[in-house]
């Protein structure tokens, strides 16, 4: 029966992966695996295997559908929810289904969960499944709020259109409108305690790709918060409304790219729902993925660079997109203050402020200077200086690595900074100052060392090292005092 299903698949020319349901008896849907492993015999990959595999899944529940009689359909909806919802269907994923019915439905619901949701179960999938009426998913919300936002990807299957507006309406009309500001606290309250979780750290060596910091979960919030707070759907409107650049448009869809790329197989060698990346795992799907070992890097060290390069770009796009939305959230339009530091940089509100790229482009020691300026005053920078001075890394030459200026601003941020460490995440993984400005650095950012010793990627340990010498200085104050030129052991670090 498999391989009629995928024949039968076939028979679509217009989706060549949608299912055809035969009229006499309903096929045996595959599992997760199953169809990953023959989508990729296709040629497919990423996002397009997702929503492929999400097809298949649609098509056959809606054969389901189809094969109820007219008054079994009549007042049902079939709605995704979660990731099957936004059309994201691992291997091992849960397929979340929701029986939505009318009240009058209720006598007939047996006959319809029955027929629903059975095969599902016989198929061997794991089924997230809820019966609800619009009222019984208002009194669950108010006291789940994962089941509010699961509700944010609901996606009509199959059955009555009008009843699932209505859900949609409603949902929006008793918890989001008028509420918008706390409902998306509590999605960040939420980020913070899930990273506190899994991992509040994009270069963990063993990360859990899915929930931990810079994980699917958080390219999740981004799009969750986009459409509450700005009524925007997708990422792409995201960047259309300039909240976040095209550079950061394709740097999140490179990322996310990879990460469901990354997913897909470690569900496939984990042969069940798994989304931390254990050292077990990880030469395995490198194989897979076709690393081969160099002279100057393993394979599966090359795999793990991308790896968290590519949570590293989820985790900075998100802070900046989450510091966006706290000034949404809370303009401060009756407590304007402003330092002047120099022309075009001043300390608004306790952020420093770059008035433009252009003033970047006219003077790029600026882009050294500001983070001394960050230190002195023990100021963070605001995002949109953090955004402004990415977009102008390119000016960093060999002019601006060897200007004395721009040395002596580097070492007396370090040495002056109350969070030597903080400031030097900015620089390399928000803005991308630190690796331009020493490109020997490029080496080893991201770079995972494959043994059980290291928690973290070899650049982060230096980083961490910079911290150690700072709190050095504080508690060896004689010692620092006797050295001839302490600054550089922040470079020796």
């Amino acid at each position: 029966m498999r391989s009629s299903l995928v024949k039968g698949a076939e028979k679509d020319h217009s989706h060549p992966w949608v299912l055809q349901v035969d009229d006499e008896q309903t096929p045996i849907l595959p599992s997760g695996k199953e169809i990953l492993e023959t989508l990729w015999a296709r040629g497919l990959s990423g996002e397009r295997l997702l929503k492929v595999h999400s097809d298949i899944v649609d098509k056959w529940i809606t054969g389901l559908y189809d094969r109820l009689s007219p008054e079994l359909q009549e007042g049902i909806s079939l709605i995704a929810l979660g990731g099957y919802g936004r059309q994201e269907l691992y291997p091992f994923s849960d397929i979340d289904l929701m029986i939505l019915f009318e009240p009058s439905q209720e006598p007939k619901l047996d006959d319809i969960c029955n027929a629903i949701f059975y095969p599902l179960w016989d198929a061997n999938r794991e089924v997230g499944h809820g019966v609800r009426t619009i009222d019984d998913c208002i009194k669950e919300a108010e006291n789940d709020f994962f089941l509010l936002v699961s509700f944010l990807d609901a996606r009509l299957i199959a059955g009555d259109t009008w009843l699932f507006n209505n859900f949609i309406k409603n949902i929006f009309s008793r918890f989001i409108e008028g509420q918008r500001r706390q409902f998306v606290e509590s999605l960040i309250d939420h980020r913070t305690e899930r990273l506190k979780r899994f991992g509040d750290n994009a270069y963990l060596l063993e990360p859990h790709i899915k929930d931990g910091r810079g994980g699917l979960r958080d390219f999740h919030t981004i799009i969750w918060i986009s459409k509450v707070l700005f009524g925007i759907q997708n990422l792409r409107g995201i960047e259309k409304e300039d909240i976040i650049s095209h550079e950061e448009f394709e740097r999140l869809r490179a990322a996310l790219s990879e990460l469901v790329k990354i997913r897909n197989r470690l569900h496939f060698v984990s042969n069940k729902k798994n989304d931390r990346l254990f050292f077990e795992y990880q030469v395995e799907i490198a194989r897979l993925l076709k690393f081969t070992d160099k002279k100057s890097m393993l394979g599966v060290e090359q795999f793990m660079k991308e790896v968290h390069e590519a949570l590293n770009a989820i985790s900075s796009i998100t802070d900046l997109y989450l510091e966006h939305v706290h000034e949404v959230l809370h303009p401060r339009a009756h407590e304007y203050s402003a330092t002047p530091l120099e022309d075009g940089i001043e300390i608004i509100n306790g952020r420093i402020v770059i008035d433009s790229k252009e003033r970047l482009v006219n003077d790029k020691t600026l882009l050294m200077k500001v983070f001394y300026y960050s230190a002195r005053e023990d100021a963070p920078l605001h995002y949109r200086t953090k955004k402004i001075i990415r977009e102008c890394t390119k000016l960093i030459d060999d002019s601006f690595r060897h200007s004395k200026k721009c040395k002596n601003w580097f070492l007396d941020a370090l040495a002056t900074s109350r969070d030597p460490k903080g400031l030097l995440f900015v620089m390399h993984h928000e803005t991308d100052v630190l690796c331009n400005y020493i490109p020997e650095f490029s080496n080893i950012k991201a770079l995972a060392q494959y043994d059980v010793y290291h928690v973290n990627t070899v650049d982060i340990h230096l980083i961490e090292t910079v911290k150690q010498i700072s709190l050095l200085k504080e508690s060896e104050k004689g010692l620092f005092q006797s050295l001839s030129n302490p600054k550089i052991l922040y470079l020796a670090g």
